[in-house]
């Protein structure tokens, strides 16, 4: 029995593979080839995963029209949904800390 969503994916899949004809389907990613601006091929791994909770079209990232990556892309960036700080706990920045001592890391 197909689980929920096997068919949409493998209808993606099969779209993408017909762009991306040397396309490589592994570990929930599929790996494309693209050339770069400068003319160098480079590899590309989209995630193929559904999500627990659906994410409308612009929602989570802004589009970026200069090809470059939101992050990139000062105006992009600002735009972007701030995120809560992150704050370790004692026993995390102990675990932190002592990982950093046997990798021989010092700040």
């Amino acid at each position: 029995m197909a689980r929920k969503g096997d068919i949409a994916k493998a209808t993606v899949l099969n779209k993408i593979s017909e762009i991306y004809p040397d396309a490589i389907f592994a570990d929930k990613k599929l790996y494309v080839w693209e050339t770069d601006e400068g003319g160098e091929k480079v590899q590309i791994a989209i995630a193929m995963t559904m999500p627990k909770v659906p994410v409308e079209s612009g929602e989570s990232m802004p589009k970026v029209s200069s090809g470059a990556a939101p992050w990139e892309n000062a105006a992009a960036a600002a735009s972007m949904k701030k995120m809560d700080k992150i704050i370790a706990s004692k026993d995390e920045e102990e675990m932190v800390a002592k990982l950093m001592e046997k990798l021989g890391i010092t700040e």
